[in-house]
């Protein structure tokens, strides 16, 4: 398996513990000894271990199963630490996220995700529009 393979097989790990509200699988795919950071949709960014576990329980205790799926994921790596870009469809929303994941003793491990929604341009705006960035 290659590093971008196992990195894709992590991330798909951290969707199926989402999607199946488990918080033991969603444990196991953050790291456990490295810093670690979270930044939910509309919230300030939660650091630490403990406060990223707790919103995801939160979060998993909201409901029996979330209707999430990860699409077009890109993996982009920087030595031991690898990010991977996709974009996520949740409950009929679509957002962008980015997930980093660090090489540890027991493989590639969360440390940090961030997700927020994509802006929706009408046909008309996005032929008229001449700002680059």
């Amino acid at each position: 398996m290659t590093d971008s393979d196992a990195v894709l097989r992590a991330n798909e790990t951290f969707y199926a513990a989402f999607a199946a509200a488990d918080m033991a699988m969603m444990t196991a795919v953050w790291a456990s000894d490295l810093p670690v950071a979270v930044t939910h949709p509309g919230t300030r960014p939660l650091i630490g271990r403990d406060e990223v576990l707790q919103s995801w329980r939160d979060i998993l205790e909201s409901a029996s199963a979330v209707d999430i799926i990860c699409t077009d994921p890109q993996v982009q790596f920087h030595g031991d630490v690898a990010v991977v870009l996709c974009q996520e469809h949740l409950n009929g929303y679509r957002l962008s996220a980015s997930n980093t994941y660090r090489l540890t003793g027991d493989g590639w491990r969360l440390v940090f995700h961030q997700a927020g929604p994509v802006a929706v341009e009408t046909p008309s705006a996005a032929a008229s529009s001449s700002v680059v960035h």
